[in-house]
């Protein structure tokens, strides 16, 4: 399989049974090559490299840039539900609030490169009533 091969030359810890089955969920062939692989097709691929591998923490930066929309909530449901491992921690950085909020427990809102909002999703929810989407909208205000 080229596509996990190329990427366990650079990630030693990469699972390649954890690989696989990431693989399939995503929809991505081994037979193609990197650079033959469309925008969404190298998003997916990142996550697939990227959640293969045993790390405590992992950042995800964009992870949703060039993934198709139909399939976002999909992958979303799946780095908190089935594919995320016990011991891991995710940190996700994005700009597309809406779609991640349902997997939020901690949110860190930041403004200028300053904190300007931070806690717990649910309470951030109860105690001001508006979704994570408003309250972010109102840090940028």
């Amino acid at each position: 399989d080229y596509l996990i091969d190329f990427a366990k030359s650079f990630h030693p810890d990469l699972s390649w049974e954890r690989a696989e089955v990431l693989k399939k969920f995503m929809d991505l062939k081994g037979e193609s090559k990197v650079g033959a692989l469309s925008k969404g097709q190298q998003a997916r691929l990142k996550l697939v490299i990227g959640l293969a591998r045993n790390a405590d923490l992992m950042l995800l930066d964009e992870p949703l840039a060039g993934i198709d929309p139909p399939s976002r909530a999909r992958i979303l449901q799946a780095l908190v539900g089935e594919f995320r491992q016990e011991h891991q921690t995710l940190i996700i950085s994005t700009h597309e609030v809406k779609e991640a909020e349902p997997i939020f427990d901690h949110v860190v809102f930041l403004c200028e490169g300053k904190v300007a909002l931070q806690g717990n999703a649910e309470a951030l929810r109860d105690s001001t009533g508006h979704s994570m989407e408003e309250l972010f909208g109102e840090v940028l205000e």
